[in-house]
């Protein structure tokens, strides 16, 4: 059995500091152990009723007591001083270790949680109230689950609860010196068991005691770590006095702007002190539009890496001002050859359907390109089909909001674009509404029906007689259609589908754009 007088109790410090190399420098690792130094600080807590509150026994206790009352459970607590570790200091591990005593009853698991007060220097509690305080400023907690031990001088180590202390130890206000709040919690549910454990005022051990690991920050160790000659703070490398690294970011090995090139290949490195590889130096990487062509840095063609200075030249074919011998056509550059995607593109031959001298499959004819087929409205055209005479094809618009909760009463559509051949060519629509936007039928729960499945109603598409067998037909394109007063009123939501027909008119109708006119 270690016994050791008060008087060695209360200075019990250990201290131990390991140096481990990192290459350049070095960075200290260290644990400290402290014990408890007064009897006010430790002791225990009952919850029920809230009306023990002891720091005077001998022994504390953890656990619950009377199994049908859930409420009636023990907590102790704890009070650490003079833990010497700097702010922002990364903990590693953090135990708490007891003495048992026979003050224990019930057997079996013991299931607790540790952890620590979030204060910068704490004060011990002297009652219930000031425990319910601390109580509240719990940091993240840690199970401890143990055998019961129901006999004196065992030795009780917890778990590492490395993530209870770490939040204190990061407070802008922790300063090193201060104080160190733990609580050990019950975590049971009607069990007639708690552990015994030895405080301060027992005389007899060192424990209770706290031992934590820990590592200083390189950014505030005293070391000049990465070799550049400046330490800690004064080094560039250094964010703050929490940062775990001298190391800047023109020495570090990493491409940090992913520019393609590290460290001092880096144009935005002015040494190997600089912490940013992002201070372009170069027009390929500065972020600018410097040739004022829509594209900056890599995404310009102009640009053919990272230190390239010059994002003007050499230029793409469709900004060169140039027709590159692209024999479909005498046009240039981007915006007129429609060969070109882009300012960016750099071949201007064009290979859309309405312009590459091929009838490309489009069986209603053996028509080829702009203007000779129908299907085409230009040589910047992709598809060279044509509805054929007699044909009718229909789309269905995705869902419009119009944002109102109480709906809105639909008033008039009209299309833009070309009949073709003109009469019997035409294009109507229906349209449907709802107050889902699934196209339901019974808002607000919106699970019955959807867009276009009934046939009348909420969701249905809908012609000029409020049924699905008529529909809206303007006359031409740009010609209002009226709809009327009693259809689609304080609807939120609408679709509308479209039907273009070609009769024996060599050209199909064209809808460019549909616009529909409601109020609220």
């Amino acid at each position: 059995m270690l016994k050791l007088s008060k008087q060695l109790l209360s200075i019990l410090i250990l201290v131990t500091v390991v140096f481990v190399g990192l290459g350049i420098g070095k960075v200290s690792a260290a644990s400290l152990t402290r014990a408890i130094v007064a009897g006010a600080d430790d002791g225990y807590q009952s919850n029920e009723s809230l009306s023990i509150f002891n720091s005077s026994n001998t022994y504390g206790l953890t656990g619950e007591d009377d199994p049908g009352n859930s409420t009636y459970s023990y907590n102790g607590w704890f009070r650490f001083t003079n833990i010497t570790i700097p702010q922002g200091a990364i903990i590693s591990n953090a135990t708490l270790t007891l003495r048992t005593t026979t003050n224990t009853f019930g057997a079996g698991t013991n299931y607790s949680m540790l952890y620590g007060v979030a204060e910068d220097n704490h004060v011990a509690p002297t009652n219930t109230g000031t425990w319910q305080s601390d109580h509240a400023l719990h940091t993240t907690g840690v199970a401890w689950n143990f055998t019961q031990i129901d006999a004196w001088d065992s030795v009780l180590t917890s778990p590492n609860f490395a993530a209870a202390i770490q939040p204190i130890i990061n407070r802008a206000g922790w300063v090193s010196g201060n104080a160190i709040g733990i609580h050990w919690d019950e975590n049971m549910a009607d069990q007639d068991m708690s552990q015994g454990w030895v405080t301060w005022n027992s005389s007899t051990y060192i424990e209770p005691q706290l031992s934590i690991t820990y590592t200083v920050p390189q950014c505030q160790d005293g070391s000049d770590n990465d070799g550049d000659g400046v330490t800690d703070l004064a080094d560039p490398g250094c964010s703050g006095s929490s940062d775990d690294s001298e190391i800047s970011q023109c020495q570090d090995g990493s491409d940090n702007d992913g520019d393609g090139v590290t460290d001092l290949a880096d144009p935005g490195c002015s040494g190997s002190s600089d912490n940013t590889e992002n201070t372009a130096t170069t027009q390929c990487q500065d972020g600018l539009d410097n040739d004022n062509d829509q594209a900056t840095d890599l995404s310009d063609f102009s640009c053919s890496g990272a230190t390239d200075n010059d994002e003007t030249n050499p230029k793409a074919q469709c900004q060169d001002g140039v027709d590159n011998a692209d024999p479909e056509d005498t046009l240039f550059d981007f915006g007129s050859d429609s060969g070109c995607s882009s300012k960016q593109d750099n071949d201007e031959g064009n290979t859309v359907q309405c312009n590459d001298g091929i009838d490309n499959a489009d069986p209603e004819d053996s028509l080829i390109d702009y203007p000779a087929d129908p299907g085409c409205s230009g040589t910047y055209d992709n598809d060279e089909y044509n509805i054929p005479p007699g044909s009718s094809g229909w789309l269905i618009s995705s869902t419009f909001d119009t944002g109102f909760s109480n709906g809105v009463k639909i008033n008039a559509i009209l299309w833009q674009g070309t009949l073709g051949g003109g009469s019997p060519n035409y294009v109507r629509f229906q349209i449907a509404s709802s107050n889902c936007t699934n196209g339901a039928s019974n808002a607000p729960t919106c699970s019955s029906g959807g867009w276009g499945i009934p046939v009348e109603g909420d969701g249905a598409f809908i012609g000029s007689d409020g049924t699905a067998s008529t529909y809206y037909s303007p006359s031409d394109a740009n010609v209002s259609y009226v709809i009327p007063t009693d259809q689609h009123n304080n609807k939120r939501y609408f679709r509308y589908k479209v039907e273009l027909y070609k009769n024996a008119a060599l050209s199909s109708p064209e809808v460019e754009d549909v616009v529909i006119n409601w109020s609220p």
